[in-house]
């Protein structure tokens, strides 16, 4: 997912369930990206509600980790589309997940739940 979709009107309760059902339901590891300097302030910003409870790491764009996407816009396969997490969409987001989990084969085929800027 964008490090944009942490910003409102993301849910912080949605967003810590969606990630958390990918860390520990789906064995992925949750990564968020965001340019270098932006890093700190989206820490920041997330440790206090929660929402980095289940985020394993902040990476820049230029890691070019792979793996499943949450994006405002389909850059890369493997994306789920999404502007922000809310109750609303909360449920959606959970079953893609699930079904992406079921097409792989082995607890980490396709370990990252990539969450870009």
């Amino acid at each position: 997912m964008v490090a944009d979709i942490v910003n409102p009107p993301t849910e912080t309760l949605p967003f810590r369930d969606v990630t958390g059902m990918a860390k520990f339901d789906f064995l992925m590891d949750v990564l968020l990206e965001s340019e270098q300097d932006l890093k700190d302030i989206y820490w920041k910003f997330m440790r206090p509600r929660g929402m980095f409870d289940y985020i394993d790491d902040i990476v820049t764009p230029r890691e070019k980790e792979k793996g499943l996407r949450i994006d405002a816009k389909k850059n890369h396969p493997k994306t789920m589309i999404a502007k922000s997490i809310t109750i609303d969409n909360e449920r959606l987001l959970m079953s893609r997940l699930a079904v992406y989990r079921n097409f792989t084969s082995g607890a980490r085929s396709h370990p990252f739940l990539y969450l870009p800027n």
